[in-house]
């Protein structure tokens, strides 16, 4: 398997594989550099671990039941079709880097995986770092709205922090979308918003630029509580033999709005078993086709498919990446860093959990 890196120009606007150029929206880099003015020559503390987070689009989500053993239940087995359609993958994460006595230090960063006849390219974009405070939260607040990403005035900076990730995903999504042609589109998460927020109206704008491109979108949620028959779905074993897709028909949820059909998939016999949502629009057929032309021009790895994997992997911060941004925002801004007293581990010593870090 061959991966490599596009490179590009640190500007606001990037090239890719098939896709025509993409702008990030200008005031997001402008609150980012003027968000890091406001940390010159302060104390940032840093834990001694990595606290990452990427909860962005739906990794967790409202607990669904679907329990009534009437329900219409299909499973239909897929064979994959080798057709050389391009296969794109999307993922996101924010990660914290320090805090101060004002606010909290992150960064945030997307990433896009191209694969067309198993060559994968990979292009990541960012990481964009943000000095999150009291001082600039309103205007923070103010971005995350006017790009569909519901904020409320009681989100405390963490959660602030968080839906930045969300919105450059979003964002990276949409013109995925919209620059891309007759391609299988994977994102992280699902397709599923609250009935009358703004993220639905992201959704469906995201979902109307994929099909006027004849493109599939195919929402893989890693973490989901979703249950059939009171079993969670990772936990669901059935007596087919892979690949095969679940169908579930005839399912609305309770204030929750779905953009997209729900199917379980398992693709691999030493897989697990997934929640894989995909845009109700389209023709049965044509949501199965996608599945097909899934497997047969990608790879999977335990059930899941090999671009996605790679772009939650190039999207995520290591150690050392963390390590190195630390240290250029120190040289960079004067200011000094030191690890953080833990008070617990202090008072408790070994006893102390992980959620007292």
């Amino acid at each position: 398997m061959l991966i490599e890196q596009l490179h590009y120009e640190t500007t606001p606007r990037y090239n890719f594989p098939l896709l025509k150029d993409i702008d990030l929206p200008r005031r997001f880099i402008e609150l980012s550099v003027e968000s890091m003015k406001d940390v010159k020559g302060e104390v940032l503390n840093v834990h001694g671990e990595i606290f990452q987070d990427s909860l962005v689009n739906g990794d967790y989500e409202d607990s669904i039941y679907i329990g009534d053993p009437e329900s219409p239940i299909r499973v239909i087995q897929v064979r994959p079709i080798r057709d050389d359609t391009p296969i794109i993958a999307i993922d996101a994460s924010n990660i914290k880097i320090g805090e101060t006595d004002r606010g909290i230090l992150c960064a945030v960063r997307g990433a896009v995986i191209w694969n067309r006849k198993r060559r994968y390219r990979y292009i990541r974009i960012g990481p964009f770092p943000f000095y999150i405070n009291a001082e600039n939260r309103d205007e923070i607040l103010h971005l995350l709205r006017k790009h569909h990403i519901p904020a409320s005035n009681s989100s405390s900076l963490t959660e602030i922090q968080i839906k930045l990730g969300s919105l450059i995903e979003n964002w990276i999504q949409i013109n995925v979308c919209r620059s891309s042609n007759r391609s299988i589109i994977l994102i992280d998460g699902s397709l599923t918003a609250n009935r009358n927020s703004d993220s639905l109206n992201m959704y469906m704008q995201m979902l109307r630029s994929a099909r006027e491109k004849e493109n599939s979108i195919l929402a893989f949620s890693k973490m989901t509580k979703l249950r059939v028959l009171g079993r969670r779905v990772l936990n669901l074993h059935l007596k087919y033999r892979p690949p095969w897709i679940l169908t579930i028909d005839d399912f609305q949820p309770f204030n929750l709005h779905l953009l997209g059909d729900i199917y379980i998939a398992k693709f691999t016999e030493r897989g697990y078993s997934f929640r894989v949502d995909i845009d109700h629009t389209l023709p049965d057929e044509e949501k199965i086709r996608a599945v097909k032309r899934l497997l047969g021009n990608d790879s999977v790895f335990q059930s899941y498919p090999e671009s996605l994997r790679l772009a939650h992997i190039y999207s995520t911060f290591t150690a050392n990446e963390v390590i190195g941004i630390q240290r250029f925002i120190s040289q960079q801004f004067g200011i000094k860093i030191i690890s953080q007293h833990n008070f617990r581990r202090s008072l408790f010593g070994p006893y102390g959990t992980e959620m007292d870090d």
